[in-house]
């Protein structure tokens, strides 16, 4: 999955959010089974409300070409 990632030019960034997911699963769930790298590629490609019903992957894909384009709205 990482070497997928890699060819893509954003494997750095899915790499660590991949470290993440494994820590948090482990400490939430205790190791239940659920493999962080299917969570992870689960979750890049759903629609998430937070990103306006797009998948997480594109707003990375975005991200990297813009990074303006996702970044947090400050309230003034």
């Amino acid at each position: 999955m990482e070497d997928d990632f890699a060819a893509t030019g954003y494997g750095s960034d899915i790499e660590n959010l991949l470290l993440l997911v494994s820590v948090k699963l482990q400490k939430v769930r205790g190791g239940s089974g659920i493999e962080a790298e299917t969570w992870l590629s689960n979750w890049l490609d759903t629609p998430n409300p937070a990103f306006n019903g797009v998948c997480p992957r594109v707003v990375l894909q975005t991200s990297q070409a813009d990074p303006k384009r996702f970044q947090a709205k400050q309230d003034v």
